[in-house]
């Protein structure tokens, strides 16, 4: 049995080798793992090379095989732990998510690069322009409603979002605790945050001690959408 931090990296490797046709160099796979040496990363993957889940190939760089994967083995996604960036799990660049000539694609809006806090009226509005994933890439329920945008400054840092993320969200999902949330507040703009119910209450974050969440009363704040996932850049 697999930890969830081995779980974690062996799903990193295997979408980053998808991806990019390579395995992920160490620093890549401490970044995707939020860990702040290498050589924490040099233990977990020597775990799952002694569990035979992963082989080192010799006198080849960034030179691994996948084996095999647990069959609990997740999709690579930051549904569960949105807010905790050390167990944030990031997805390579969208570009790169599209598999060319494959028809099976998944087409959702992209509102364009968007502050925490932004008007309602985005919405309103015709998207951007229409982006197509393959519907592996999130994992997407079925029969949900997606949107993505892109991310505009750092106040998200502390939640493992950065600046420039593209990030999706699942307009049909029911927010819990904890979920990173499109809210509308008091029916004129939409915030990106942390969302908890307490009592009457509903308490939206960003999980930064140098931001105050704010309290408002439950009809003041409808959720619109949960975060499923997010893409960064990682070049």
């Amino acid at each position: 049995m697999l930890t969830k931090q081995q779980k974690k990296l062996l799903s990193f490797i295997e979408f980053f080798q998808k991806e990019h046709g390579i395995s992920p160099s160490f620093d890549e796979m401490r970044e995707a793992m939020a860990q702040k040496s290498k050589s924490s990363v040099h233990t977990i993957l020597n775990a799952l090379v002694e569990r035979g889940f992963i082989r080192k190939l010799s006198n080849r760089a960034r030179a691994l095989e996948v084996l095999r994967h647990p069959e609990s083995l997740t999709s690579f996604s930051v549904r569960e732990s949105a807010f905790r960036p050390e167990a944030n799990l990031i997805h390579s660049p969208l570009s790169e998510a599209v598999i060319k000539g494959n028809s099976t694609f998944v087409s959702i809006p992209f509102y364009g690069s968007l502050p925490m806090v932004f008007s309602s009226k985005v919405f309103l509005s015709a998207p951007l322009e229409m982006i197509d994933l393959s519907p592996s890439f999130l994992d997407p329920p079925k029969d949900s409603d997606m949107i993505a945008l892109k991310i505009k400054g750092d106040n998200l840092k502390e939640a493992g979002i950065h600046d420039a993320d593209t990030v999706y969200f699942n307009m049909s999902a029911i927010p819990q605790n904890g979920d990173i949330v499109l809210a509308l507040v008091e029916g004129d703009t939409i915030h990106l945050k942390k969302w908890e119910q307490k009592g009457n209450k509903i308490i939206l974050s960003t999980s930064s001690k140098y931001m105050m969440p704010q309290a408002y009363d439950i009809d003041e704040v409808h959720p619109k959408g949960v975060l499923i996932g997010l893409s960064r850049n990682l070049s």
